[in-house]
Order: C-alpha cells, then structure tokens, then sequence
C-alpha cells in the first residue's frame, strides 16, 4: 500500500515532475520552459519549490494559466487520474514509472522524512556479524499527533523506501547474539528502555500482529521472557492484543531447536496502568545506577515458567485462588458430582417429556442471575413473557399464576403478586431472550453466544437446540455449532448449557446415543445430565446431603450420562418437582432403586452463599 511518506517523496521529486512535462512535450531552457498544454512557441513556464517541498509547474500565459505537482501534470497530459496513478502504484512499487529515490546514509533518511514530518525516532537493525543495517524503521509523528512508521531496506548506494525480503530481523542483534538471557517486549522503545538498565532486550518490527513475519532463530536456547504491553480486553474477542502478540512470540519459540526456556511476565503483577510497558515500568521505579538491578530483580521475581507444567502450575493457583472453580446449581449433590459449570466447558440437559427442563434451567437461571453471576438464556420455545410468567410462579410458589381460568378467580391476588416481584421480574427479564420473526438459525446462535461472551456473561444456555432452523444437512449443523460454542467457551472462560431432547418421544434407555443431535453433541459436551419422570413417585434409598440414608419419595431421576470434570459419572440423582412452585427439590444420591411406596418429602437443599468465582 503506497503510504503518504512515498507519495510525498514523489510529489517532492523535481526530476520526477520535469520528465512528466518532457513526457507531455514541454521543452527546457535553463530555468523555464515551454508550455506542453498550449500553442507556447516562447517559454513561459517554469518549476519551483513550493513551501511544502513540493516540486510543481507553473504557465504564466494568461490563456493557459496551469499549474500542479507531478500527478497532475500526468493528467492533465491525458494520463491516469490522480486516483488512477496511485492504484498502478500500489500495483507494483518496484515497477513505478519513476525513480527508486537512493538515500545513501541513514542521517540522509532522517533529514528526507524531516521535512515533511516530525520524525521521533530512528530504529536501525543492525546485523551483528557484517555490522550493516538489514532495516530502519523511521518513527514519526504528523501535525496531528498521530503515529506513523516507515521501512527502509538496503540496497545499492545506500537505502530505498521498502519492506525487505521476510523472514525480518528481530532488534538489537548485536547484544543479543552473545547474551544468554534475554526480554522479549513490544517495540523498540521498550528495548532501550531495558538497555539503560543493563538489561538485553528485543523485539519484532512493526509491532503487535506480525510476529510470524520475523525470524527468532538467534534465540534458539536461550533463556526468554515474554513481557506484553498491559493492553485492555479488545472488546470483540475478550483478549489483550498485547498478550495475544507475545503468545504468537511464544508459539515460535517452541518449535526452536534447542528450544529456549521462556518465561512470561505478567503487566498486571507488577502494577503496570492499561497499556502500560517497560517503559513505564522503569519510569514507576525511578530508575538510577544503584537502582538497575533492584529493578530488574523485581521484574524476573513474577516471571513464570511456560510450556506444559507452567499450564498445570496456572490451574492450580488459578483452582487455589477461585479463580478456576466450577460453578454450583441450586442442587448440592447434583453440582459435586457433575462439576458441570468450570470455565471454558459445555452442559448437556437432555430430558424425556413433561420432565420439566424448561423449568429446571429457568429456575436456575434465576438462581445464578440473582447470585450476581451474568447470565444469558435463549428460549426457542414461546414468547419471553410465557418464561416470565412461569419465573413470577416459580418467585411466588404460586403455579396457578400461569393458569389463566386461576388468575379471572383470583384477580386481586395475581396483581398483587406480579406487583411484589416487579423488581425482580424487570432485572431477570433482561436475561431472557426469545426468537422475533426470524427463526434463528445455529449460525445464528453461535453469533449470540459469542455476542453474550464477548458481554461478560459467564453462563449461557439455549433451551432447546432441536428448535433451531437447520438445513437440509442437519449432521453438519450439529458439528460447527458444537464445536463453535465449544470454543468460544474456551476462549471466554464461559460454561454453555445446551437443552436438547431425546430422538424419540419415548425412549427407555438415556444413554448418549438416545439424544438428538448426534455424535457431535456429546463428543464436544463435558457434562450430560439426562432427566428422567417417573411415571408414579415412588420410594428409593437415598443419601441426602442433611441426613444421610433416607428412604425418600422420588417423581423424578437426573441420570448423570458424562461428567469429564467430577466423580459422579453413571450416577443418578432423585428429585422432586413441586407442582405448587413448579420447582425441582433434590432429594439424594440415590443409593437403591424402589422398594415400597411411601409419602415422605424432604424439603429442598439448595446453596445461600454461593459467589461469583470471576468476581
């Protein structure tokens, strides 16, 4: 892409301006020339040096009059529009109708750029074996205080305006190439920073994004440590480009023969304000000649080892401080055998009919909403006012609130308790999201689970997936949206909760073969609970997490299918669905199947204490 700097040094190229009037047909005598643009049969133009360092032409005749740098000489002369010209340019530079402009010295660089910038700094690339500069890199700053860059290249006589050829020099070579540690930072402000105290440093050419165009292979077992501006989440994919730049850095550096040891230094440990480096660092210091190794000590005291063990070193302080945890349901034993809800992991609920999972997530949803977590729930099925109207029963343990021949009965009532939980209705409503006239389909959804992700919620569920709009390939539907919410809920840190269905109406067994949406769902799903309804209560064995072995009644069972993170895989869980609240009470582990009929209801167990592990 031709930059302003090369249309400039074009437009400041007096030779470049008169071969375009020669082109056109002027003619030249010392200082003045012809005319190409009418009948001129005496001089009566010239070029002149603007105040702006632009080279342009000039017709004194009264009945001509025209006047313009090089491109517009080219124009007017039947040529290519401005626009045109600086396409064909960015075609291909090399092969530009114009002279390549040698600079034979870097102090000639800096004086060229001057006079059309302000130029801050000047990056050489020094290669420690020929002592020559491979690449400069020219810092610079408009009239507006925007910062610009431009690469110069070596070539014959000096340098030219120009990339050279990948893979690019890392900097500071000199220093590098016999030091056996090194800090990996991000720009070459930052390496001098750490070179005034007594600290070798490098980093890539043009900053964040390019590292895979620079060539590492001088750091090849040496000791590295990774340093990441402390730049703020992109709000799109949750991610500091800082960080993201250094993990690019790293991933080149593993496939380094010998490998190097790298360590990674962490911004927010050492205090560092958004977007804050080294440089600021060093500034936060107060750095003098008794303070450089003071400084530097600091700095290697938070570096942590990468690689595999440092992953495992990570989870575990991560576990330790509550930083990685799996978040409860509103049901004890269910959540310690499962241990569904870890950041970055996908739930399965898959139910027979009439269980209730609709009610099951809502009334969960509701739990983990007014725990202060953030929350996001799809409901494919009906309007967002029918959920809402089954939270106000499950908020009043009143189901007759949803019957509409009960609410004409009791109409004092029904307002009355809408009323009472107003409030709670407006902040849960802000969770609920319905289907409007479009249907969505699993693209769709996968763009609102990332939406949701990229808004901070922590849990996101989708009741039911079998509602979406699928193509004529429904197997392939199935595979990119479980592996597109799987890895958005790794690269958020989110646990996505999936409702679907049984493949048919009626099915004895609840196995992972047994659920809609094939293969797919639970080879990407860590977690598939399967709720079952008993076509009677009946009494079982159970280990209640209040009272031990309890004989208690049971209408519904939670077959634990798949639990990667828990202990609980193959177990069942029984539970009770109060028909008053349209709420489920965990009853127990259950522990032997049926013996006698027997009406004993314990009350529900649920968590008050629960807290937000990302707060």
């Amino acid at each position: 892409m031709i930059s302003t700097i090369e249309k400039d040094l074009r437009r400041k190229d007096r030779n470049a301006l008169e071969d375009a009037l020669r082109a056109a047909g002027a003619k030249f005598k010392g200082k003045a020339c012809s005319c190409p643009f009418h009948d001129d049969k005496h001089p009566s133009s010239s070029v002149y040096e603007a105040e702006d360092g632009v080279w342009r032409f000039k017709c004194q005749a009264a009945s001509c009059g025209f006047g313009g740098d090089v491109f517009d000489v080219i124009e007017r002369s039947g040529g290519k529009n401005v626009a045109e010209q600086l396409r064909e340019m960015n075609r291909d530079i090399d092969d530009a109708p114009r002279p390549v402009r040698i600079f034979p010295t870097i102090d000639d660089i800096r004086d060229s750029v001057n006079k059309y910038t302000r130029v801050e700094r000047v990056h050489t690339y020094t290669n420690p074996d020929t002592q020559r500069a491979d690449l400069v890199i020219v810092r610079c700053r408009d009239g507006e205080g925007a910062k610009t860059f431009q690469q110069y290249k070596p070539t014959v006589g000096g340098f030219c305006i120009g990339a050279p050829p990948k893979p690019w020099p890392i900097y500071n070579r000199t220093r590098v190439k016999d030091a056996k540690e090194i800090v990996f930072v991000e720009g070459e402000k930052c390496v001098e920073a750490l070179a005034s105290i007594g600290v070798t440093a490098t980093t890539t050419p043009c900053g964040a994004g390019k590292a895979s165009s620079a060539d590492l292979a001088m750091l090849a077992g040496k000791t590295i440590y990774l340093w990441p501006d402390n730049d703020p989440p992109d709000p799109k994919t949750g991610k500091s480009t800082g960080a993201q730049h250094m993990r690019e850095v790293l991933s080149m550096l593993e496939k380094l023969r010998p490998s190097p040891r790298v360590l990674w230094i962490e911004p927010e440990i050492l205090g560092l304000p958004p977007k804050g480096d080294a440089v600021d660092f060093i500034d936060l210091m107060e750095p003098d000649a008794d303070k450089a190794e003071e400084i530097w000590s600091v700095v290697k005291a938070v570096a942590r080892p990468t690689g595999a063990s440092s992953e495992v070193f990570s989870r575990i302080e991560d576990t330790i401080t509550g930083k990685y945890r799996a978040i409860d349901w509103p049901f004890p034993q269910t959540s310690n055998l499962a241990k569904a809800l870890f950041p970055g992991t996908v739930t399965l609920l898959c139910g027979d009919p009439a269980f209730g999972k609709s009610f099951m997530i809502l009334d969960a949803m509701r739990f983990w909403h007014e725990a202060g977590i953030k929350v996001a729930l799809y409901e494919l099925e009906d309007t967002r006012v029918d959920h809402m109207t089954r939270a106000l029963a499950q908020m009043s343990n009143t189901s007759g609130i949803k019957d509409d021949a009960w609410i004409r009965e009791n109409p004092e009532r029904a307002r009355k308790i809408a009323q009472e939980h107003q409030a709670a209705l407006d902040s849960f409503g802000t969770v609920i999201t319905s289907p409007g006239a479009k249907h969505p389909t699993i693209d769709d959804l996968i763009k609102w689970v990332g939406d949701k992700c990229a808004d901070g919620c922590k849990i996101i569920a989708i009741d039911p997936i079998t509602y979406a709009e699928f193509s004529d390939k429904p197997w392939q539907d199935d595979k990119r949206f479980m592996y597109g919410v799987s890895r958005i809920a790794m690269d958020y840190g989110a646990s996505i909760i999936v409702v679907t269905h049984p493949r048919k109406q009626s099915v004895k067994s609840s196995t992972m073969d047994d659920m809609a949406g094939g293969a797919a769902y639970p080879r990407h799903a860590q977690t598939i609970l399967w709720g079952k309804k008993l076509e009677a209560p009946e009494t079982m064995t159970v280990s209640h997490p209040v009272g031990g072995l309890l004989e208690l009644e049971v209408d519904r069972i939670v077959k634990i299918v798949k639990a990667r993170n828990g202990k609980g895989g193959g177990s069942s869980v029984g539970f009770q669905f109060d028909h008053d609240s349209l709420r489920f009470a965990e009853q127990g582990l259950i522990k032997e199947e049926p013996k006698k009929k027997k009406t004993v209801k314990a009350p529900a167990v649920g968590y008050t204490g629960i807290q937000d592990p990302w707060a």
